[in-house]
């Protein structure tokens, strides 16, 4: 059935008229310095991306009671809201902490909590059946707008490289969005270079998302660190977050978090630093080609293969990193420095 313009007029006067929520960071954190973070949007799709064991879920989880207290708060965003929140892959044993975590940090006792926050366990489901019993509940409960939290969005598909799957995935959540449902999901990344979550669902939802935060553990193991990645409405920061762990390994909540400034690079050090991550992926090939070079290039630059950006960045590289004579490379003279760190 094919759509109808939009009638302008219309949408003008619903926005004027308030009935359209215009989009705006969901939370925004302030540290004693007066440094700010957003946690995510408050419309639209957001991802959290991180490599495994790097806090994702126990991120989630800190946040989980936050936005608990803000429906409690009654902010008109999310009133008559409620959180569904969708866990693929833990045991009851595991999850069980979580949630009793929640219900201990959020400022309000448990049977209140009820009546916000809906759990469902989806790990001895299959993919279809995954997304079945979503639209099962929010079918039963049509009248219902949800914070939808799905932790990760991995198992819903059985292979992440597949186009088709990637599309079904990528229509399904629009189809919540458009319904008027907030989504945050979680997904791996393949590597600490890469940018988007694993295979081509990772592509998909990278297009999708309006917004999106990179979690990992900090270099000195007692916490985590959060960078913004991507901001379709509000402007990008550059402040990274700082979260200490408590003696379980989730979120300190009784400790203040802080908020830092990331050391700005100029575009000759981020250049380099890029290079830098090419390189080192591409002599660790058993069979290194010219080939995977480009495909390596690909990825870790962010470049689509149908534009000419990708041919002239492998150009430039192969001028001042790299060269390749009878399908051997050697390292140029920078390419060198910049692998030995000098």
């Amino acid at each position: 059935m094919p759509k109808e313009a939009i009638n302008l007029d219309l949408l003008l006067n619903r926005i004027l008229n308030g009935e359209i929520r215009m989009d705006k960071p969901l939370l925004i954190l302030q540290d004693d310095n007066h440094l700010t973070f957003p946690i995510f949007q408050d419309s639209g799709l957001n991802i959290l991306l991180g490599n495994e064991g790097h806090g994702k879920t126990k991120f989630l989880t800190r946040f989980i009671y936050q936005f608990l207290d803000m429906m409690e708060e009654e902010d008109l965003r999310f009133k008559n809201f409620r959180i569904l929140y969708i866990d693929t892959e833990r045991p009851e044993s595991q999850y069980a902490n979580s949630i009793n975590h929640i219900f201990e940090k959020a400022n309000f006792p448990p049977n209140e909590i009820f009546k916000r926050l809906e759990f469902i366990s989806t790990i001895d489901l299959t993919s279809a059946e995954m997304k079945k019993a979503l639209q099962d509940h929010l079918e039963k409960n049509k009248d219902i707008k949800y914070v939808i939290i799905i932790d990760h969005i991995l198992p819903f598909v059985n292979d992440m490289n597949s186009i088709n799957e990637a599309s079904d995935i990528d229509i399904f959540l629009k189809k919540l969005i458009s319904a008027g449902h907030l989504i945050i999901v979680s997904t791996h990344k393949p590597s600490s270079g890469y940018l988007k979550g694993l295979g081509h669902i990772g592509s998909t939802l990278q297009r999708l998302a309006s917004f999106i935060l990179e979690i990992s553990n900090n270099t000195e193991g007692d916490g985590f660190q959060v960078k913004q990645i991507k901001s379709r409405v509000s402007a990008r920061t550059n402040n990274i977050l700082h979260l200490t762990k408590d003696e379980f390994g989730n979120i300190d909540s009784s400790r203040s978090y802080t908020i830092k400034e990331s050391e700005r690079k100029d575009e000759r050090e981020q250049k380099q630093e890029l290079a830098k991550e090419i390189l080192k992926e591409f002599i660790n090939k058993e069979f290194a080609t010219k080939k995977q070079l480009f495909e390596i290039i690909q990825i870790k630059a962010s470049i689509s293969k149908k534009s000419s950006n990708v041919y002239k960045f492998y150009d430039d590289f192969l001028k001042d990193y790299i060269s390749f004579e009878n399908n051997e490379y050697s390292l140029t003279d920078l390419g060198k420095k910049i692998i030995d760190n000098e």
